[in-house]
């Protein structure tokens, strides 16, 4: 459940929304990402397969250690 969250905060993000200005690049959106998991709100491994999708990459490895 947690990726689903991760990819709703991710989605809302950069998509536009009536109340904001703008809405935010692809990385902009996976640094507000990252910064979540910096303070334990999602874990790092959510955050990695986020960027590697995004990135085009693939699955992220199963022995990929934590920052």
């Amino acid at each position: 459940m947690e990726i689903v969250s991760a990819c709703d905060v991710f989605d809302a993000l950069i998509t536009p929304r009536p109340y904001r200005k703008g809405n935010f690049d692809n990385r902009s959106a996976l640094e507000e990402v990252t910064a979540l998991a910096e303070t334990g709100r999602i874990s790092w491994d959510i955050v990695r397969r986020l960027v590697a999708f995004n990135r085009g990459n693939g699955p992220v490895p199963t022995n990929a250690s934590s920052p």
